[in-house]
């Protein structure tokens, strides 16, 4: 016999119930026996008792967050710890009103305990699964937009490979002809003014349609980043030619209000500071790869607003990792590297003290993902695919969590 969600959810809702009761009672009594005299009657006290406890129950299902059930069933985090406590209030309750050995007593929290044990293992590991379940989801999300992005930008470059071709096949006609009717008009020293200035209006109009099809070429590759803060639009504009030089592909979304993030979390010079670093790294790390993709995501994350640098660049390495924040290192010391970057970004997190999240994919267009959460948290955690063996050394850092996915 299996329960489906609805069913399960039932027996955990009378479960939760009979906790809630009995919690409203022993409440209900404890304020009775101490308002009421002592030379009140039993049955009056427990009349009163009862219409206490009917009294709790209607309360709290009439606030706010309790008024359409009980919100914790919707959360796979809640449930499992709310019906194990629940669980407990009840045998306990149980166990006080009928048992008569005190080892049976002591079996039973006994084997409570082990079972709250378990739960709760089972639980951190379904938070673990599930965090890791909406990150998939979340970047799956962020890559579907940038390939419709792409498609569009793909679109857009095809309509002007088509009216470039339009253009060259026209001149390649036009040119000879005019450069024929040009050179008649200068052997000819008859030649009239009307003639030169047909000539010389055919060519103005011809370098006209030149330069408007380079100036389209040209702003098609900016990205179209209006933050409102005039330094970060700069900076994202110079970090974005930088990329182009490189043959690097930077991609900007921004979905987060920046001058309430430099209000509330971060100065502006922080925060450019922080920027351009990583933006940096992503590029110098992406050059080593035939894909060549950087994506810079400015969003909320769990509430908080977070910056996401998405590259397709080489892998941290093992020094790197490790000592981070701690001293200087660098892997790309030939490309002008020297691992300042990576300590002022440490002490900037820790001045603001935000969390920093390092997201290795084993697959698709990106290797790995950078994410700055301003949470006040001032976590360092590692999500990746490789193997313990690989990672193990890392256990030395006290202040790292390492999640394989």
């Amino acid at each position: 016999m299996s329960f489906n969600k609805s069913e399960s959810n039932r027996v955990f809702k009378t479960i939760i119930c009979f906790a809630l009761s009995y919690i409203a009672f022993i409440v209900s009594a404890v304020i009775i026996s101490l308002t009421m005299p002592l030379d009140f009657g039993e049955k009056y006290g427990q009349f009163m008792c009862a219409i206490l406890q009917l009294l709790a129950i209607w309360i709290l299902f009439h606030i706010v967050r309790f008024k359409k059930g009980m919100p914790f069933l919707k959360n796979g985090y809640y449930t499992m710890p709310m019906v194990a406590l629940s669980v407990f209030v009840v045998i306990t309750a149980i166990f006080i009103n009928l048992a008569t050995y005190n080892y049976i007593l002591l079996i039973v929290y006994f084997a409570l305990a082990i079972l709250s044990t378990l739960i709760f293992a089972w639980w951190r590991t379904s938070i673990t699964r599930s965090y890791l379940e909406r990150l998939g989801n979340r970047n799956i999300a962020s890559l579907n937009e940038e390939l419709l992005q792409k498609d569009e930008y793909i679109k857009k470059l095809e309509a002007d490979v088509e009216r470039l071709g339009k253009i060259v096949h026209r001149d390649n006609k036009l040119v000879p002809a005019m450069e024929m009717a040009v050179e008649r008009f200068i052997m000819d020293e008859s030649g009239e003014m009307s003639v030169g200035s047909e000539l010389l209006e055919e060519l103005r109009k011809m370098s006209k349609d030149r330069k408007g099809l380079v100036a389209t070429a040209v702003n098609a590759d900016k990205p179209s980043v209006n933050t409102g803060v005039a330094r970060v639009d700069t900076l994202i504009t110079y970090m974005n030619e930088k990329a182009a030089n490189e043959g690097i592909t930077l991609k900007v979304t921004v979905g987060i209000d920046i001058k309430e993030l430099l209000d509330k979390c971060i100065d502006e010079e922080s925060f450019c500071t922080l920027l351009a670093d990583l933006l940096d790294n992503a590029i110098i790390a992406t050059k080593y790869n035939n894909a060549r993709d950087v994506l810079l995501d400015m969003s909320m994350i769990k509430k908080a607003p977070a910056i996401h640098i998405f590259d397709s660049g080489i892998p941290f390495d093992k020094e790197v990792l490790i000592n981070y924040g701690i001293e200087q290192t660098t892997t790309h010391g030939d490309d002008g590297g020297s691992g300042i970057g990576l300590m002022q970004t440490y002490e900037i997190l820790a001045k603001c003290r935000a969390s920093i999240f390092i997201d290795e994919f084993s697959s698709g267009l990106y290797t790995k993902k950078i994410s700055v959460v301003f949470d006040r948290k001032r976590q360092f955690l590692l999500y990746t695919p490789r193997e313990d063996s690989e990672v193990s050394f890392l256990k030395r850092r006290a202040d790292l969590t390492v999640v394989r996915k």
